[in-house]
């Protein structure tokens, strides 16, 4: 795995962790000719909406169709900062996949979000009645305005060289905080206090001596780990991982 995998494997963790968090549907009747995908941060609450062959939302009022809406509900630690933003549709018409994006504003100090949303779904032939669900989820605070947000990345090595500085400045070139430990001084509280951990390892066991040992001693973590090579495969067994990625 390289250096820009790795970046891209660390902001993918990062997007979920910060950005962005699902949301969980609530209610989706068994025959909405759709599928439907949530997610929300501190500035907007996003579905992705695709429609089965055939059929179709609406945008606006056509005379005769009940337009998507999506309303904030009670308890909510937010509310809608401006109307919902619906893709114009072909004669106020939605089909294939579209997005609807609401942007939020918290006005409470919890992190609740509950929301509905309402639609009608019709074919060429007929509409179904109004069907509507609910979004609910959790969103953590974003850092105080003008702190810059930084992903936690904790580097760990069997040795700190020329090839762990080399990868530390890749990350921090490209806006990642990153802290440099070795298999032998790594501790628990320190993976728990970052956003991602980077088990790395060099070639196949081509490590100093007794770096196997450490690793599988290797301190059992809440947060992510991404697993390197020959170290890295020897950590996923010794944490009772069945499934990886394989290698890239």
């Amino acid at each position: 795995m390289n250096a820009s995998t790795w970046l891209l494997t660390l902001c993918l963790l990062w997007t979920t962790a910060a950005g962005q968090q699902p949301m969980e549907i609530v209610g989706l009747p068994a025959n909405a000719p759709l599928t439907l995908s949530a997610s929300a941060s501190n500035d907007e609450l996003t579905l992705d909406v695709k429609m089965k062959p055939g059929w179709h939302l609406y945008a606006k009022d056509v005379g005769g169709g009940e337009p998507v809406s999506v309303t904030i509900e009670e308890g909510a630690a937010f509310t809608a900062r401006k109307p919902l933003v619906v893709p114009k549709g072909t004669a106020g018409k939605l089909t294939g996949a579209f997005r609807l994006v609401l942007p939020l504003k918290r006005s409470g100090p919890r992190d609740a979000l509950k929301a509905r949303f309402a639609f009608m779904a019709c074919d060429p032939i007929e509409c179904l009645p109004p069907m509507s669900v609910t979004l609910t989820g959790s969103i953590p605070q974003a850092h105080e305005q003008g702190v810059e947000e930084r992903l936690k990345v904790l580097l760990v090595v069997d040795v700190a060289d020329s090839r762990s500085q080399r990868i530390s400045d890749f990350f921090g070139k490209h806006g990642l905080a990153t802290t440099v430990a070795t298999y032998w001084e790594v501790t628990k509280s320190a993976c728990d206090a970052s956003d991602v951990v980077l088990a790395d390892s060099k070639l196949f066991r081509k490590s100093v001596k007794g770096s196997r040992a450490r690793v599988l001693a290797f301190p059992k973590t809440s947060s992510p780990i991404v697993a390197v090579g020959f170290l890295g495969t020897e950590l996923i067994e010794a944490h009772g991982i069945a499934m990886t990625s394989g290698y890239i």
